[in-house]
């Protein structure tokens, strides 16, 4: 939990990384924000969630508070990454998306050795071609003449 001069701080360090000036310090400000920080791979996001301000807080409603949020975010630690704290994800929906996704891999890995094999055969092409036109004992041999007059009839058509 923060308040508004932490939250100023947090703005503070962010735009001091920048290479900005600081803003300005609020005072007699009694606002209060829950820090949500999302940190990804590369990143570190800071979501200030106001909270409702109460004069004088009644100390059992908070430890229930806190008591009932500690108890949801136990809930949703096992249930893997970007699920909905309530319900969850179906189990069957996940087993799907799972043979779904390994289909997928293995049709890549299938597309890429086709690509693979494809490419070969047309640098095999490739090689035998130039050879024909360019090496100069090369030219009575059956296969470059067919390759020639391939390629004549490719390059004209």
């Amino acid at each position: 939990m923060a308040g508004t001069q932490d939250l100023e701080l947090l703005k503070t360090r962010k735009l001091r990384g920048a290479g900005a000036a600081p803003p300005p310090r609020a005072t007699g400000n009694n606002k209060r924000y829950l820090i949500l920080t999302y940190a990804a791979e590369f990143d570190r996001v800071h979501y200030p969630l106001p909270l409702l301000f109460e004069e004088v807080p009644d100390a059992d409603a908070l430890q229930r508070t806190i008591r009932r949020l500690r108890e949801e975010l136990d809930a949703t630690k096992g249930m893997g990454y970007g699920t909905v704290l309530k319900g969850g994800p179906d189990p069957s929906d996940l087993r799907r998306l799972r043979e779904e996704n390994m289909d997928l891999k293995v049709s890549e890995i299938s597309l890429t050795l086709s690509f693979i094999v494809a490419l070969r055969k047309l640098d095999r092409q490739l090689v035998r071609r130039r050879r024909c036109m360019y090496e100069p004992g090369a030219a009575g041999d059956a296969r470059c003449i067919r390759a020639r007059n391939e390629c004549r009839r490719s390059c004209n058509g």
